[in-house]
């Protein structure tokens, strides 16, 4: 009996050893695939500790374009401002130019109306004397005509002077056209001597 028993024992020995090997390689086999899950899940946690720093950095490098972006608006809106104000200031010295030239040249157009007007004038006053000397000549006796003629000079730098002394001389002025003028017409409307 001690003999079968053996054999038993050995083969029981046997299973037990080959259970304990599959066991063993079992554990083994689970222990690599936890080995190799854990060091796959150490590489994900790498590799999104390092999307997350790009993405950091990305996220830096936007805010970073965004404030360069938002400066450079703001400084084209300050020159686009400030090219507009000075536009606006050209425009207002041109304006003004064109004003104070306009007034310049009315004042200049008036001088040399009042210059015609002088010159005429004169001019008639010039053949009145004339025709007065040939009278004189032709008559012997008779009076002359004395007329009180006062030339008026305009002073161009005070006529560009908008005073009050500047515009009572140009009122005076005029009075004393006007009075010329009238005499004149008088003198004109008179029968002449020689008819």
């Amino acid at each position: 009996m001690a003999i079968t028993s053996r054999p038993r024992v050995w083969h029981h020995q046997e299973q037990e050893e080959e259970k304990n090997s599959v066991i063993q390689s079992k554990s083994l086999e689970l222990m690599n695939k936890v080995r190799f899950l854990e060091k796959a899940v150490e590489e994900e946690r790498l590799a999104r500790a390092a999307l997350m720093v790009e993405l950091e950095e990305e996220r830096a490098a936007s805010a970073s374009a965004a404030d360069e972006a938002m400066a450079m608006i703001l400084r084209l809106q300050a020159d686009k401002a400030s090219l507009e104000m000075e536009g606006k200031q050209y425009e207002r010295m041109i304006e003004e130019k064109f004003a104070y030239d306009e007034e310049e040249m009315n004042i200049l157009k008036e001088i040399l109306f009042k210059r015609e007007r002088e010159k005429h004038f004169l001019e008639k006053e010039l053949e009145t004397y004339r025709q007065s000397d040939d009278d004189r000549d032709d008559a012997g006796d008779r009076e002359p005509i004395v007329y009180d003629v006062h030339v008026i000079e305009d002073d161009k730098n005070s006529k560009m002077k908008h005073d009050g002394t500047a515009v009572h001389k140009e009122r005076e002025n005029d009075d004393q056209m006007k009075q010329m003028e009238d005499v004149l017409k008088d003198h004109d409307s008179s029968p002449s001597p020689s008819s």
